[in-house]
């Protein structure tokens, strides 16, 4: 039994709850509702596609011989018609479209604008494609960690929200980790929008963090719709066992450029370690010679010094 008595009423609203005396019932209303994945686990795949088997061509050859064949066997076929009808298969070979691209994978967390954003998943009573399982009796999960896809498509067109569930796990095998149920969105770009994002973001010194800012067409309850602010947390639903639309609206990252060193100053290399300065030794003037002139003069005072000093000795020697 599904709680709270959700209620599939038509694709855009679930009944929720019992009748009030007023007559009137409470509703989740699909409408587009904002919503931001932050990535830092991430990576980008390339692809280059060749050949598929998908091509039908209309080939009247092999349309009569195949008549012919299931009247009157193969030994009545002309050896024409045996070789058209064992080589109609390789006319289904055709070339892959696209033929080549690249793949977004990786892990995101919900945020809102302001408040915290979850979404909740549960199943809802008389849903026409719902497949009853022991395992998703009374089914609801809430998730914040979302598993995302950008892959590469001819046009872009909207993708979907979805939960990988134990069914999806049981039917075929994939990455996802564990046996907890996850979260998934799947968003399409055209295929040089994403090589763009691809070799900007391989040419950052630093893998920078994803921002992808989305809508999903997904449920709201009317009360918390009506009454609350954008900085109280907000609750999105899916149904359970459906996709929901939704759309990729832009992905921005920081830029990390680069920058040219800038002198360094010695203020601001005071602790650097330099090696001793090597100065040269002081330079010794060569001896000038001095003027003729200024050596005579200089001989006859030194005559007139001793016989001043020859007088003052006899001077005393008389007394």
């Amino acid at each position: 039994m599904v709680r709270d008595n959700r209620t599939w009423v038509h694709p855009n609203a679930i009944r929720r709850g019992e009748q009030y005396e007023s007559g009137r019932y409470l509703h989740f209303f699909r409408h587009w509702h904002s919503f931001t994945l932050k990535m830092d686990d991430y990576r980008f795949t390339r692809w280059i596609a060749s050949h598929n088997t998908n091509a039908k061509n209309d080939d009247p050859a092999f349309d009569a011989a195949a008549k012919k064949l299931s009247e009157q066997g193969w030994e009545a076929l002309t050896k024409e018609e045996q070789e058209t009808f064992a080589q109609n298969q390789i006319k289904d070979i055709g070339a892959q479209t696209p033929q080549d691209g690249v793949v977004l994978e990786g892990w995101g967390r919900l945020e809102g604008s302001l408040g915290e954003v979850r979404i909740t998943a549960f199943a809802v009573d008389n849903d026409p494609n719902w497949r009853s399982r022991d395992f998703d009796d009374d089914y609801e999960k809430s998730f914040r960690k979302v598993r995302v896809t950008i892959a590469s498509a001819d046009k872009e067109h909207p993708g979907s929200l979805w939960i990988w569930g134990q069914s999806m796990r049981e039917f075929r095998g994939d990455d996802m980790p564990g046996d907890e149920d996850v979260l998934c969105a799947q968003f399409y770009m055209l295929p040089e929008k994403l090589k763009a994002l691809a070799q900007e973001v391989a040419a950052q010194p630093v893998k920078p963090t994803l921002t992808l800012h989305a809508q999903g067409l997904t449920f709201q309850d009317e009360v918390e719709a009506s009454l609350s602010e954008p900085w109280h947390p907000h609750e999105y639903v899916l149904i359970y066992d459906h996709h929901h639309q939704a759309i990729l609206n832009s992905i921005r990252f920081d830029m990390q450029l680069g920058m040219a060193p800038v002198p360094s100053t010695p203020e601001e290399d005071e602790d650097e370690i330099r090696p001793p300065e090597v100065r040269s030794p002081p330079t010794v003037p060569a001896a000038v010679p001095f003027p003729m002139d200024v050596s005579k003069h200089l001989k006859g005072i030194k005559i007139a010094l001793w016989i001043l000093a020859a007088a003052i000795v006899l001077a005393a020697v008389i007394r």
